[in-house]
């Protein structure tokens, strides 16, 4: 369940492993996860755009399939917002926004499926009103960005669905448009009606925000409150135990299961692998992120944990945006339950707990809780 559906590792492998059916190689050792973030000879432009194609060209791929220099360009447009600073500001909007679901499930029953009724629908308006999004323009984005998150196998109705959610994004982002705009969407009109950026990299970003971030979020809020219960019987309120699982959780149960792919452009080592030109890989970021004896010896022996690196938001070029915001609405969605719905504990056994996973997400597709009315 940390690599995703048909990717169980091998035994006997170490660090790598090669997935025959895509020709994909998957990483499993932190280490070499680091250097394939790191290294520009692996390139993900290449991986996605093709071998020949330009990181500094606008189109109509998500800024990012691209490399620096382009992808550093787009990225600044937006990165200010996501700082830890800024992030932090945005924290009383946040907890009422956690209040306001944990109390209106507080008033309506004394059992619920947390992931529906409080973990996706924080995680959607979380991420609209950071992003700036106005309430009425919510429910059509809503309905457009839900349907792209499910694409079927069928190339054309893939298409479809990305281009509606594309469509909903130009009107908004329109310097014409008469809705007002706040926060990251606003700075995105106000470049669009500049001129600084093409208008086709401006909705790549605006895509990129509102793609897999706000389902990744819902999942892991779930699996830890998940992890909490069953560990503890039920969530406790030290605020101690509380802000540890919105920091750890993320890298022992990561949301996420495979890294954004790279090709390699230049012939390249991973540990004793020589890597032709053309090579596609990834990396496994639950298996990643727990280290090997021989690194936990590693770094024992250097009195350090650099060789135990969190890439639980990535690294390098590429890492996530969001890991603040992230860590903030764990923390803040954690707090309020518990202060909220008193007792907060599993209503079924841990084994009927179904799970799901993508190639991106890996998640509970329900979490059924139950608490007291005192």
């Amino acid at each position: 369940m940390l690599t995703g559906p048909g990717r169980l590792v091998p035994a006997g492998q170490t660090g790598v492993w090669r997935d025959e059916r895509q020709g994909l190689l998957v990483i499993t050792d932190g280490g070499l996860a680091s250097d394939l973030f790191t290294d520009p000879r692996w390139s993900r432009t290449a991986a996605v755009l093709g071998p020949c194609a330009d990181p500094n060209r606008g189109g109509p791929a998500p800024f990012t399939a691209l490399d620096p220099p382009g992808h550093t360009r787009l990225r600044g447009l937006v990165a200010r917002a996501f700082s830890p600073r800024a992030v932090q500001q945005f924290q009383s909007a946040m907890t009422r926004q956690a209040e306001h679901l944990a109390t209106t499930l507080r008033s309506t029953r004394r059992t619920a499926d947390l992931l529906w009724s409080f973990s996706y629908p924080f995680a959607f308006g979380v991420h609209c009103e950071f992003l700036g999004i106005p309430d009425r323009a919510r429910r059509a984005l809503h309905r457009v960005w839900w349907a792209s998150l499910w694409p079927t196998g069928d190339q054309a109705e893939r298409r479809r669905t990305a281009g509606a959610l594309r469509e909903v994004l130009a009107d908004l982002l329109n310097p014409l448009a008469r809705i007002p705009l706040t926060r990251v969407f606003a700075d995105l009109r106000a470049a669009q009606r500049q001129g600084r950026h093409h208008e086709a990299d401006i909705l790549d970003v605006a895509q990129t925000l509102m793609g897999d971030g706000i389902w990744l979020a819902a999942s892991q809020i779930t699996q830890t409150l998940a992890g909490l219960l069953l560990h503890h019987g039920q969530l406790l309120t030290d605020q101690a135990t509380l802000r540890r699982a919105a920091e750890a959780t993320p890298r022992t149960t990561p949301a996420i299961t495979l890294a954004m792919p790279r090709a390699a452009v230049a012939p390249v080592h991973l540990g004793s692998l020589r890597i032709a030109p053309g090579q596609q890989a990834t990396v496994a970021i639950g298996l990643a992120n727990r280290p090997s004896a021989a690194q936990d010896r590693a770094a024992s022996s250097r009195g350090a944990r650099d060789g135990n690196r969190d890439l639980s938001f990535g690294h390098g070029p590429h890492d996530c945006l969001g890991a603040s915001l992230l860590t903030l609405e764990l923390h803040t969605a954690l707090t309020v339950l518990a202060a909220t719905l008193p007792h907060l504990a599993l209503a079924v056994p841990e084994r009927t707990l179904p799970w799901f996973a993508t190639p991106t997400v890996r998640g509970l597709r329900n979490l059924p809780v139950t608490w007291t009315s005192g």
